[in-house]
């Protein structure tokens, strides 16, 4: 049974489905993920996570309705989170990897002490609370440096790139009380690998590579909208040994580097134990990560998940309504000049029309992706028409009033 939101169901229920499993998602209103054809039944629940104990008493309710279930996938990284406790309570395991991984990974600050106790490339990085330990932070870590949350728990941070101590202050002014548990980073060179695994007890059976070409952010802080697979790195083998070994890692993920080739360091990021939206892609290259994660977790034989592994190389991954969201994002909050935003719509098309493997698009399940495309399309539509009349009327009153701005009553 799947839990998690449309479009990281949906990367895990194709596969599944094809491995032969019969897949139910939970939702509380009507999503795009009931029309496909991999989704054999779906839970209906009126309330979301924030009752935990609620949801928790619910969910083992409807496992002991439903014997035939073999497993749970929380697909939020905070759900899994806030599930650990509850994990020996259930009468089916959680599809994610045993729990040491999961609290040290959502924790980015231990992550990161951690892989420099074992001797990776970690950019210095230090953590706090409030305003003033923010401007401390980030003048001790250097610029320019990356701010985020610490954890997925508590309050949500953005993602900023901060470039000097005027912005610090900015952004501490904007996010009033909420800067609280965060971590910031100094910002290093390289292009994000994505390096998919599946392991067990510590030891890697199985990985691919994934090089990320663009994000939904102009910045390239956001989520993955394009990407291809390359050959494996040996260099990432030792790191990602020596890290999987220490966390005694058992079941599937990803690991985060930055691969700077011009100084030959691999900077570790992350490590992400959520089977999430972005694994539609390793599984199109053969990596069979789903399968695999329910094989470890009902402690079946793991020899097929062990033997050689190739990947085909040079194919594309695109995440179409993704990147045109960003790009739309970025305009309204005038990030990008009109000569910048034809660009990315230019090669967010091209991506798109390129792609080996999509987020949402398989011509073997079109109804979710056109569903979610008609949708978003006419939500588009009303913005742009509502748009127009405020565009036309701020064109009329530059024309009258020469390009002068009206006296305003103070």
């Amino acid at each position: 049974m799947l839990v998690g939101n449309f479009r990281a169901a949906l990367a895990l229920a194709r596969p599944l489905s094809k491995a032969g499993y019969r897949v139910i998602t939970m939702l509380s209103s009507f999503s795009a993920i009931c029309l496909s054809r991999h989704v054999h039944d779906v839970w209906w629940r009126d309330s979301d996570f924030s009752d935990l104990p609620k949801f928790v008493e619910d969910l083992e309710q409807y496992l002991s309705s439903n014997p035939d279930i073999i497993g749970v996938a929380p697909l939020y990284q905070d759900l899994i989170v806030a599930l650990l406790p509850y994990r020996d309570r259930l009468s089916v395991p959680l599809l994610v990897s045993n729990s040491e991984p999961v609290s040290i990974s959502d924790d980015k600050a231990r992550l990161s002490q951690l892989g420099s106790e074992l001797g990776l490339s970690v950019a210095p990085f230090a953590v706090g609370n409030g305003v003033q330990e923010l401007i401390e932070a980030c003048n001790n870590v250097g610029y320019p440096c990356v701010f985020k949350s610490k954890n997925s728990l508590g309050p949500r941070l953005p993602i900023l790139i901060l470039r000097n101590e005027e912005q610090v202050r900015s952004v501490a002014k904007r996010l009033s009380g909420k800067c609280k548990n965060f971590m910031v980073q100094q910002l290093v060179g390289g292009w994000r690998c994505n390096r998919y695994f599946i392991a067990f007890r510590g030891r890697v059976l199985r990985h691919l590579d994934i090089k990320i070409l663009r994000t939904a952010r102009i910045d390239d802080t956001g989520l993955m909208v394009s990407a291809i697979s390359v050959a494996p790195l040996a260099k990432l083998d030792e790191p990602t040994a020596r890290l999987i070994e220490a966390l005694d890692y058992s079941g599937v993920g990803n690991v985060q580097f930055l691969v700077d080739d011009s100084s030959g360091e691999n900077w570790l990021l992350e490590v992400n134990p959520l089977t999430g939206s972005s694994y539609a892609f390793p599984d199109y290259c053969g990596g069979d990560l789903g399968s695999a994660l329910v094989d470890i977790v009902q402690n079946r034989p793991l020899d097929r998940w062990s033997g050689a592994f190739s990947y085909p190389i040079g194919k594309r991954f695109a995440w179409l309504m993704g990147d045109i969201g960003g790009l739309l994002w970025s305009i309204e909050r005038r990030q990008v000049t009109p000569r910048q935003a034809l660009h990315w719509l230019v090669r967010a098309l091209a991506s798109g029309i390129r792609a080996d493997c999509h987020s949402n698009w398989a011509w073997d399940d079109p109804l979710p992706a056109l569903y979610l495309y008609g949708r978003r399309m006419t939500l588009f539509a009303l913005r742009a028409l509502h748009a127009v009349p405020r565009i036309a009327l701020r064109r009329s009153m530059n024309i009258l009033t020469g390009g002068r701005r009206l006296p305003t009553r103070r």
